[in-house]
């Protein structure tokens, strides 16, 4: 099969995006409500930088806590409504780890628990 894209190259004169780090204000939103249904998911997604995706296929299974890190490896996909967990991520250079820094540790609690960290009745959340 033939992929016609593989011979484009992008335009050297392109516009090239940077993603922007969160105002104070937003920041501050995103602490004040941790125990809120998405304050957690909005954290780890502040703290870590993953992908909306990667951050929903997280499990605590992930966690290494003697290293302080983060497994990322698998995503997240949407098909009809539902979730499902690909154990895979967008490209190679998306399998990697991240660190889980200091003030993710004091609020994400992972020691002992099994599962999806964002799952609804043990399903996925989409």
């Amino acid at each position: 099969m033939y992929n016609p894209v593989s011979v484009c190259k992008v335009a050297k004169t392109a516009p090239a995006s940077q993603r922007l780090l969160p105002d104070e204000s937003d920041i501050e939103t995103i602490k004040n409500n941790l125990n809120s249904e998405m304050g957690m998911y909005c954290a780890l997604l502040m703290y870590t930088g993953m992908r909306r995706e990667e951050a929903l296929a997280v499990s605590y299974e992930d966690f290494d806590l003697k290293s302080n890190l983060i497994r990322v490896n698998k995503t997240l996909i949407f098909d009809s409504n539902s979730g499902i967990i690909r154990d895979s991520t967008k490209s190679t250079a998306g399998n990697r780890f991240i660190p889980f820094i200091a003030p993710l540790q004091q609020i994400l609690t992972v020691k002992g628990k099994k599962g999806l960290l964002f799952n609804r009745d043990g399903r996925p959340l989409c």
